[in-house]
């Protein structure tokens, strides 16, 4: 089900600002050495996005359905990706490929006990199925989150932009409101594959398509309340495993939103000489 993904509270100050500061941070690291940057990006177009594609399918899988042996598998394959080992002034993302490792590494060790298994379904449930107030978090959906209504005008918005992106959820998530974070993240893996493809079939105005698009998205939505998100899924949970998630997935959203940005300045330059 997860694999067939891929081919198919007012907002707080505070954690807007969090937020902020984190892209802020990325962004510098990567626009120091932006000659570089745009040589590897012109050179490696395709693998990038393919790398980029894996990452929020295994951020989006950990969302949508109790951890199991498949997103151990997907952590790892996410931790390989090349674009931690980007590198400046000192700097680097190694610390979220380690991140990535130590989750899949600590999953697989819950994983392993009956008893372990069982509670991380148990939290799983309490954290993202908004169970009851004061004992869970709002379930994960952008609508709630920014004091809307489930199935309103916002999610009405998110669902015409899939069917237009041809992103399919009719056979595994029907009934499911389109703006849960699992398929925000799980939208951004299928744009992420279909322009891994256009590079590689050398369809260069239909992969600048797919860049904006997934720009755009990361900027109208998920880069809006990750930080809400996140925080309440700290503050509720015991075990330590899915606040993790949602702290990687904070600083993964970060950080390709910044990528996307320097990616965008690269194409344009170069389409100018």
């Amino acid at each position: 089900m997860i694999h067939e993904l891929v081919i198919v509270f007012n907002k707080s100050l505070v954690t807007a600002a969090g937020f902020v500061i984190i892209v802020a941070s990325i962004y510098a690291t990567i626009e120091t050495k932006e000659p570089a940057l745009c040589q590897w990006v012109s050179s490696d177009r395709s693998s990038i996005a393919t790398s980029r594609a894996e990452i929020y399918l295994s951020l989006s899988s950990l969302y949508l359905t109790p951890v199991g042996s498949e997103h151990v598998l997907f952590l790892q394959n996410a931790s390989s990706s090349k674009l931690f080992n980007i590198r400046s002034g000192g700097n680097d993302l190694n610390h979220l490929k380690t991140d990535f490792q130590h989750l899949a590494a600590d999953i697989q060790e819950h994983l392993s006990s009956e008893e372990h298994r069982t509670r991380l379904s148990v939290e799983w449930t309490k954290l993202f199925r908004g169970v009851k107030p004061g004992y869970s978090p709002l379930p994960p959906y952008e609508s709630l989150y920014l004091g809307g209504w489930l199935d309103g005008s916002l999610t009405t918005e998110i669902r015409n932009e899939y069917l237009e992106s041809h992103f399919d959820l009719s056979n595994q998530w029907l009934g499911e409101p389109q703006d849960h974070i699992g398929l925000e993240l799980g939208y951004l893996s299928f744009l992420s594959r279909r322009e891994s493809e256009a590079w590689a079939n050398e369809d260069f105005e239909k992969a600048h398509h797919l860049l904006s698009l997934e720009s755009g998205f990361l900027k109208k939505h998920l880069a809006v309340w990750i930080s809400q998100l996140s925080g309440e899924i700290k503050q509720y949970d015991e075990i330590g495993i899915y606040g993790r998630v949602a702290e990687i997935t904070e600083t993964w959203i970060g950080f390709d939103s910044a990528l996307l940005a320097k990616h965008s300045q690269c194409v344009e330059s170069q389409l100018s000489h």
